[in-house]
């Protein structure tokens, strides 16, 4: 396929993607505004989407608001116009070290030999991927003798600045390569078995990953053999959990 058409029809997929995050938005904002139904498709559509449970009152008052349709449409042009394909050679932009060191490093320096990568790129705002963080543990201690992971803390998925969630939690979006180190070394305090680095203040890993708000890759020799959909309704760290265990059983049979 030329590259002129390749551009082509992801400009077809952008304006297709974006026309269906637009209705279901338009149809999902209505429904919101009605007594009694919104209080019941607003609630399905979060608990859908989120693929996990958030409380009614963190984002009632916002829901299909301006700042949300804002963030939808970042994440779907940001999704589509991503350099990370599947079975291509995988982007290697420069990540930030939280040891306070000023080397960057490159993000396929993390690649070891032919072990696959996981890559989990998210942020503190984003109470899925923060939720699923113990889930991604869990895979990791399982196979942590056949593969190696990564989170890649990138800018705040909902910052006060945007579209926030009223959870008590709130996250300034990120000015200085600082903010963003400090934000990420609090969240691996937490899980101090996992490897963090921080995206830089140009947002390479994120653009070429489509991983705004979170995401998931599996790299191997060089290349992309494992994406994820875009976060949060498309963010299944089970998925990953599959593709290792198929991987292993591979393997053993070798």
């Amino acid at each position: 396929m030329s590259l002129t058409m390749e551009r082509v029809q992801t400009y077809a997929t952008f304006l297709l993607f974006q026309t269906m995050m637009t209705l279901e938005f338009i149809v999902f904002k209505f429904l919101h505004s009605i007594p009694f139904v919104g209080d019941y498709t607003t609630v399905k559509w979060f608990d859908w989407t989120a693929r996990i449970v958030m409380k009614k009152e963190e984002y009632w008052n916002t829901a299909f608001g301006w700042e949300m349709y804002k963030l939808q449409t970042r994440v779907v042009q940001k999704g589509t116009f991503k350099n990370a394909k599947l079975g291509r050679p995988a982007p290697n932009p420069e990540v930030l070290l939280l040891d306070g060191n000023r080397d960057a490093k490159k993000l396929l320096d993390y690649c070891k030999g032919t072990r696959p990568l996981v890559l989990n790129f998210g942020s503190c705002s984003c109470p899925p991927f923060v939720e699923k963080m113990g889930e991604f543990g869990e895979i990791q201690k399982e196979f942590a003798e056949i593969a190696d992971f990564l989170v890649i803390y990138i800018e705040e998925a909902h910052p006060v600045e945007g579209w926030n969630f009223n959870n008590g939690q709130d996250y300034a979006a990120h000015k200085t390569a600082h903010d963003r180190i400090r934000e990420a070394q609090i969240l691996a305090k937490q899980f101090p078995s996992t490897q963090f680095v921080a995206d830089n203040m140009d947002d390479d890993a994120m653009l070429a990953y489509g991983a705004l708000p979170e995401r998931l890759y599996i790299i191997q020799n060089g290349a992309v053999v494992y994406e994820g959909d875009i976060g949060p309704r498309g963010y299944c760290p089970q998925q990953v959990r599959d593709w290792l265990d198929k991987y292993r059983l591979r393997e053993n049979n070798n």
